[in-house]
C-alpha cells in the first residue's frame, strides 16, 4: 500500500503543466475536509490554507471519494506534517478558483 501511494504521488507530481496557471507555491497551514461550502461536493470537499494566508479548494471533481482527490489530500497533509512546499495549478482557467494539479517539491 505504501508503494502504491508513493508511486501515485510521484506520478501526480511530474505531470505536465504546459497550459496550467500557477496559483501558489507555498507550504500548507491547514486542511479542511467535508461540507465546507454550499457546493456540489457531496460533503467530501477538500479546502486548504497556505502559510501565506491564501485559501483554495481542490476542484470538486477530485473529492475525498475519488482516488485523485485522496492523493491530492495526501500531498496537502505531507506539506502540513513535514513542511514540504507544494505548487498548485488551475488547468481550467486563470481564476485559480479550483486547484486540479499539485506538485510536491523538496
Amino acid at each position: 500500500m505504501k508503494k502504491l501511494v508513493v508511486c501515485a504521488l510521484l506520478l501526480m507530481s511530474i505531470t505536465g503543466t504546459a497550459h496550467a496557471r500557477l496559483c501558489f507555491q507555498d507550504t500548507i497551514k491547514e486542511v479542511h475536509v467535508g461540507r465546507v461550502a454550499n457546493d456540489f461536493d457531496g460533503g467530501m470537499a477538500i479546502y486548504f490554507h497556505t502559510t501565506s494566508g491564501a485559501f483554495y479548494m481542490i476542484d470538486n471533481v477530485y473529492n475525498m471519494n475519488d482516488p485523485q482527490g485522496k492523493f491530492m489530500y495526501y500531498q496537502l497533509m505531507l506539506s502540513v506534517l513535514a513542511g514540504y512546499k507544494l505548487k498548485g495549478f488551475d488547468n481550467w482557467n486563470d481564476a485559480c478558483d479550483k486547484i486540479n494539479q499539485i506538485t510536491l517539491m523538496k
